[in-house]
């Protein structure tokens, strides 16, 4: 049902922000940023022990099913930090998905206010 009475311009109008408000905002993302930059160094410091364990040669000391069991581990962690830097990620989106896959059948345009 769409309503049919004319909405007052006061309803468009955006709340103003105190100093102190944009102060924390800022404040928490900056820490987001450090957090979602640290997931990056650590997913990237992960994929570098994988390469160099999977590039190293079977010492005569360690046995394979050893050395299959570390590069296992490694292949985990690296799999860790990518759902980390993933989840991160998510929570820094505005929306979860991309724009082109939210659709646009169910948009409604949003009236401009009435200027008097």
């Amino acid at each position: 049902m769409k309503l049919r009475h004319r909405i007052p311009d006061e309803a468009f109008r955006s709340a103003t922000v105190s100093a102190d408000y944009e102060a924390e905002v800022q404040r928490t993302l900056a820490r987001a940023q450090i957090k979602y930059e640290h997931a990056q160094n650590q997913l990237a410091a992960a994929e570098r022990r994988l390469a160099r364990a999977q590039s190293r040669p079977a010492s005569k000391g360690k046995r394979e099913r050893q050395r299959s069991r570390e590069i296992e581990e490694l292949i985990a962690l690296v799999e860790l930090r990518r759902m980390d830097l993933l989840r991160l990620q998510g929570l820094m989106q505005s929306h979860a998905a991309a724009a082109r896959f939210r659709g646009t059948k169910s948009y409604r345009n949003v009236p401009t206010p009435h200027t008097i």
